[in-house]
């Protein structure tokens, strides 16, 4: 499991630990003991099912600049939906 494996410091052969624990200073352990703010919380769960990325403007940009379109915008195919894919090509 990806946590027990940054809280022990050591990649499981799954997850690679340095990244992350480098990012939050050596302090993972901090960061998951932390509470969580429940406004934020529930602005990410509405978000869950939009299918875009949630962020800052700057952020968003940035994934413009990266991903080469606007993260924003949905293709055809998202914007009818998994359901109306399914009908479509059967069972996924």
């Amino acid at each position: 499991m990806s946590v027990q494996a940054h809280l022990s410091g050591r990649g499981d052969g799954l997850v690679e630990v340095a990244p992350l624990i480098s990012r939050c200073g050596g302090r993972f352990a901090d960061l998951v003991a932390e509470d969580a703010d429940t406004a934020l919380v529930a602005m990410l769960r509405a978000a869950e099912t939009i299918g875009r990325p949630l962020g800052q403007p700057a952020f968003l940009d940035r994934l413009a600049a990266l991903a080469g379109r606007d993260p924003a915008t949905r293709s055809a195919a998202a914007s009818r939906g998994w359901r109306n894919l399914r009908a479509e090509r059967g069972p996924l």
